[in-house]
């Protein structure tokens, strides 16, 4: 079984090294292309073959990790497939909604989280004004996404699904789902712009004032690598609230 020596930047630097334990005496699988790598237990990763860093370039290339090339786009998965089902939820008439301006009928209000400010200088307790004007978090990880920011709810909704697909698969919550080439692959995100949410940039979509309902802890996340993608745990779509 291989035996993954991770260093920090992993996902940006492909230039760490794969030791097996009692093969040869650094423990190094050394390579001519990437087809002299062996395949990795753990569905996340593949092995390519590349230079180390500072390695010359008259020596022999080694088998580094990289992130696997996972599809983010519901139509490459079958249709009763959870992750096609979940866009299907979230994108239809009724939840589309959830993804639009914070409305009080949907149970948003200006001045919560990932809503407008209030007179656009105030916010909920806890909460401070960003510079395009929304409430978020100051000590979050990612910023809070506004829907109407980055496109409105005839644009964005699903993002959240397609975001959470790869979080999970990868049990890594800095992966998003980069829609910005002709594939849509799950890539771990750069930046913290809200404007680049959906391209490629961190960020969690909030629609009326909380957290998607798409979003689910890495609790059932495959962190063990050996999970199916059908497994891979995902929350629920946005839903109106009832009428009184």
């Amino acid at each position: 079984m291989l035996v993954l020596v991770f260093t920090a930047g992993l996902v940006a630097s492909a230039c760490t090294v794969i030791f097996v334990p009692g093969e040869g005496a650094d423990g190094v699988i050394r390579c001519k292309t990437s087809q002299d790598c062996p395949e990795l237990e753990d569905n996340r990763w593949r092995l390519q073959c590349v230079y180390g860093q500072d390695q010359p370039q008259d020596t022999d290339k080694i088998c580094a990790p990289y992130f696997e090339q996972v599809e983010c786009s519901p139509g490459a998965y079958p249709d009763d497939h959870p992750f096609a089902l979940l866009w299907a939820d979230a994108t239809n008439d009724l939840s589309r909604i959830m993804y639009g301006q914070c409305d009080p009928s949907l149970g948003g209000a200006q001045g919560m989280q990932g809503c407008p400010a209030i007179d656009g200088v105030s916010c909920e307790a806890g909460l401070e004004v960003r510079e395009d004007g929304i409430c978020d978090d100051p000590n979050a990880s990612s910023p809070a996404v506004y829907g109407p920011d980055v496109g409105g709810a005839a644009n964005i909704a699903g993002q959240d699904v397609r975001d959470q697909f790869c979080r999970a698969r990868f049990c890594d919550e800095a992966f998003v789902c980069d829609t910005s080439g002709l594939k849509r692959l799950c890539k771990p995100c750069e930046g913290n712009d809200p404007e680049d949410f959906g391209s490629g940039g961190c960020g969690t979509l909030f629609v009326q004032g909380a957290r998607s309902p798409v979003y689910t802890d890495l609790a059932g996340a495959n962190c063990s690598g050996d999970q199916a993608d059908e497994d891979v745990e995902l929350g629920t779509a946005p839903v109106q609230p009832s009428m009184p």
